[in-house]
């Protein structure tokens, strides 16, 4: 894989990554996170990036090795988000800085005009350096990260007023026109990520239908990591809200993923000051195990 590089450190970026670069990428992950005692997994898919032609996936490597890396999530046409990792042996060494210094060439020429660096307040505790450099973006709200705990198979409520089951394609324009209402959005956008969902090998896109098969919300399944279902876009639809369809469509959503693999740990992430939404999570079973802010330089 790194047979073109000299024996000091490169920095290669990718519009597409090889499924051996992403496991590469995993393996890192994982080393940081012991080190660090950090539980963010990074989003390595560009899926949802505004331009699928620009690169969004910046590898560091010395002596033939990944020492670190750098990904870019864009699906605003202004805003990139970056996450950012570099192994514990090789920090202090400017790999990072090389790295945010590749990633903001590529911004440059993409009119991605603002930069916000994803984190976790643990890692910012821990490395008091980041805080002289970066402070907590006033524009964005920190996000739990939260993993359900519960070992016990959930089940169908009996009563159950909502029934969740996989979107097919001519679910599109409902999903469109319920996102659209709850994120104050476009149908086009929305029905473009609806699309781009259903068709996605390893996303699972839901839909929850009350009594009369009308569709009241949706929720995504991410399933790219081993061992991890990470749930997100989860929304009941305005006019839906408040009736208890979120609840109970968790806990099937919960019971289904379970029926598929008992053993994966169920993930997903809520704003801190969404107080409902984290209760519900946490009636569910879902504990909060970090604490996820963004960063913007100084």
């Amino acid at each position: 894989m790194w047979a073109d590089w000299s024996d000091n450190m490169q920095i290669i970026q990718y519009e597409q990554l090889t499924l051996e670069q992403q496991q590469m990428m995993r393996v890192l992950e994982r080393v940081v996170q012991s080190h660090d005692q950090t539980k963010r997994q990074i989003y390595l898919s560009n899926q949802y990036n505004a331009n699928l032609s620009m690169p969004y996936a910046f590898l560091a490597a010395e002596d033939g090795q990944l020492i670190g890396f750098a990904v870019i999530y864009a699906e605003d046409d202004e805003v990139a988000e970056i996450s950012l990792l570099v192994h514990p042996n090789y920090r202090q060494r400017g790999v990072a800085t090389q790295l945010i210094q590749s990633v903001k060439v590529v911004c440059s020429q993409y009119q991605l005009t603002k930069i916000i660096f994803n984190t976790e307040k643990r890692f910012m505790q821990n490395n008091s350096e980041w805080a002289k450099k970066y402070y907590i973006d006033a524009g964005s709200v920190n996000e739990y990260l939260m993993e359900w705990q519960r070992q016990d198979m959930y089940s169908a409520e009996q009563g159950s007023r909502v029934d969740v089951s996989v979107a097919t394609l001519t679910d599109c324009d409902s999903i469109a026109k319920g996102l659209a209402q709850a994120f104050e959005s476009t149908e086009e956008i929305e029905r473009r990520y609806a699309l781009e969902s259903i068709r996605d090998a390893d996303t699972i896109q839901y839909v929850v239908k009350d009594l009369q098969q009308q569709i009241v919300g949706v929720c995504s399944v991410d399933c790219r990591i081993e061992n991890l279902y990470y749930l997100f876009a989860l929304c009941i639809f305005p006019k839906f809200q408040r009736k208890g369809y979120g609840r109970e469509a968790v806990k099937q959503i919960i019971a289904l993923l379970q029926e598929q693999d008992s053993k994966a740990k169920i993930k997903l992430a809520v704003e801190v000051d969404n107080e409902a939404a984290i209760h519900l999570y946490q009636q569910c079973g879902f504990k909060r195990i970090a604490e996820l802010v963004a960063l913007v330089e100084k």
